[in-house]
């Protein structure tokens, strides 16, 4: 009787877990529709001294 309900609950768990899920919930592994591009990157060093880089874009590519 004891391997019987193993098995029953073993079939469930194993059933329950390889259903498959059709909700739509956000989790992040969807490409952003408007993504961020970066416009400028500011280093301070140690001594105070700063060194900034600019970025230009083509559309979504960096320009040259």
């Amino acid at each position: 009787m004891k391997k019987i309900i193993f098995a029953f609950f073993t079939a469930t768990i194993l059933f329950t877990s390889c259903s498959s899920d059709d909700s739509s919930s956000d989790d992040g592994m969807d490409p952003p529709s408007d993504p961020i591009l970066l416009k400028s990157l500011i280093v301070t060093y140690d001594d105070g001294s700063t060194y900034t880089s600019n970025y230009t874009y083509s559309g979504n590519r960096l320009y040259g």
